[in-house]
């Protein structure tokens, strides 16, 4: 009986040597306009903070505008009133999946700021919208196809788009004061 606890054993640790070990699973990071609309299904006044300029630049199929809409109108609405609102609809999906993002399951504290948070995504949505024209102006001047206009923009965005990944505030002229 001992002979065969040990035998037991050993294939047990030969097993247990020879299995891979499980997989690793990683989260992937939301996109910030996915973030954004868990934001505002999470704390339905963050609606009120996004402006217009960024809901009609979203790659969403107008999911967050809408909601965004939804929201603002109302602001004491729920997440199961906009669930109920846009079952039938295109967004409907996009918004049950949205409310399963662990960012909605947080306990409201001290530490959770919506409102910072949600401005710091409207500021990378922000960005990356200048990121994009950016590139087309590049391209038309690149193709000598460029207004006037358009090489303005393009310095303006240029120059912004420079300020902000070197995290200094545009520099102002000096006051004479």
């Amino acid at each position: 009986a001992l002979g065969m606890a040990a035998a037991s054993q050993s294939a047990t640790a030969s097993s247990r040597a020879s299995r891979p070990p499980p997989e690793r699973k990683t989260r992937a990071r939301q996109a910030p306009a996915e973030r954004l609309l868990a934001l505002i299904l999470r704390a339905p006044e963050a609606a009120t903070r996004i402006p217009a300029e960024v809901l009609e630049n979203l790659n969403d199929g107008g999911t967050i505008a809408a909601v965004a809409q939804f929201f603002a109108e109302d602001v004491r609405r729920t997440p199961g009133q906009a669930i109920a609102y846009f079952e039938d609809g295109d967004h409907g999906e996009k918004i049950r999946q949205s409310l399963q993002d662990p960012l909605l399951n947080q306990a409201d504290g001290p530490d959770l700021d919506w409102a910072a948070e949600v401005d710091g995504l409207v500021g990378k949505l922000l960005e990356a919208r200048d990121r994009r024209r950016a590139t087309e102006l590049a391209e038309r001047i690149g193709a000598n196809q460029a207004t006037p206009d358009e090489m303005a923009e393009y310095q303006r965005l240029f120059s912004a788009l420079q300020t902000s990944r070197s995290g200094n505030p545009p520099t102002e002229e000096r006051s004479d004061f």
